[in-house]
């Protein structure tokens, strides 16, 4: 039986995204493996970021990349 291929939409900060990227790994909830392991090969993960960094409050408000 195939799967369907299903989209995700992941929030968070445009540096957790972009250290995920580096490291080759999805990033959710905070280190929570549950939601991560809903994610199966061949499906796409894209990334909502609202802010630069958790600390600072300057806004970004863009999806900032797909793996």
């Amino acid at each position: 039986m195939q799967s369907l291929t299903k989209f995700w939409i992941g929030v968070a900060c445009k540096e957790h995204v972009e250290n995920g990227l580096q490291l080759g790994i999805c990033q959710f909830c905070h280190g929570k493996a549950a939601p991560a392991r809903r994610i199966s090969k061949g499906d796409f993960v894209i990334y909502y970021s609202s802010k630069v960094t958790m600390e600072d409050p300057e806004l970004y408000q863009k999806i900032t990349d797909q793996i």
